[in-house]
């Protein structure tokens, strides 16, 4: 969703035009549940995080600065949801068994039975890496390229500068290369 459409619906909703709300959640949802996918492994831990996160900025609505943009706002938000999941459960780096990643079992049906086993393994072997990389350099890839985000929003999402950020992609990188090694 459009940066000028999000703040248009969140001064509709703070004008008293709640059902705009739903709007929001329709344009975030889906970026909203994979970037917690991805972060815990879990699809039921995704799907509370991603409600959470919801519920939390519509109670919190009315502190979102609107010369920001929403999304870093929102992603901020269910960052900080789900590092604070990740420290209460102990899982902040995760091992066992990755989850299939949505858009790559959609892929895989569409493809020829060869290319979709492969599709499916190189996909499962990034999940698995993701998942044992250190919380830092997990979101700053998950930021990066599975969310397209640029590095100045993922600064202020992450709160560090945007050579920090820029860091701590180059040292996921190099890591997960480390891992592809072993």
């Amino acid at each position: 969703m459009e940066d000028k459409v999000a703040k248009a619906l969140v001064r509709e909703v703070l004008q008293g035009q709640t059902p705009c709300f739903a709007e929001l959640v329709k344009g975030f949802e889906s970026p909203v549940y994979n970037l917690a996918l991805r972060m815990t492994g879990s699809p039921a831990d995704a799907a509370d995080l991603s409600q959470e996160t919801f519920v939390r900025a519509w109670l919190h609505l009315d502190k979102y600065d609107l010369e920001r943009k929403f999304f870093t706002w929102l992603y901020t938000l269910s960052l900080n949801l789900i590092r604070n999941h990740l420290a209460k459960t102990g899982r902040a780096v995760l091992s066992g068994q990755p989850h299939p990643d949505r858009e790559l079992v959609e892929e895989a049906r569409n493809a020829n039975p060869a290319q979709s086993l492969a599709a499916k393994q190189d996909g499962l072997k990034v999940q698995d890496m993701l998942q044992r990389l250190p919380l830092e350099q997990r979101e700053a890839l998950l930021l990066r390229f599975f969310q397209d985000v640029s590095f100045k929003d993922m600064a202020v999402i992450l709160g560090v500068t945007t050579s920090a950020a820029k860091m701590r992609v180059r040292r996921g990188l190099e890591t997960m290369r480390r891992m592809g090694d072993e």
